[in-house]
């Protein structure tokens, strides 16, 4: 293999995981409007899960979209540790 389809096959994952990210950040948007709290939490616990396995891949945007909008849901669910844990991991993270 050479270096540019090295090059070429990474910028496909991080891509594939951006966008993984980025359609349950959409999907889990949907489902608050619905009122649908609790699938979007699972929505956007996956989303999470995929921005630890591969934490430069994701868009630092779409890292900050993400940790509000799971951190504000926690809230809405009365969820304050794991709002505060949340918070304080994505920021030592960023």
């Amino acid at each position: 293999m050479t270096n540019a389809e090295s090059t070429t096959s990474a910028e496909v994952n991080a891509a594939s995981s951006q966008a993984r990210v980025s359609a349950h950040l959409d999907r889990a948007s949907e489902l608050q409007y619905q009122g649908k709290l609790s699938e979007a939490l699972r929505e956007l616990e996956a989303a999470l899960s995929i921005a630890h396995a591969k934490p430069y891949e994701i868009e630092f945007m779409t890292r900050v979209r993400l940790g509000m909008t799971l951190a504000d849901l926690y809230l809405a669910l009365d969820r304050l540790e794991d709002a505060r844990t949340l918070a304080i991991n994505e920021a030592a993270f960023t």
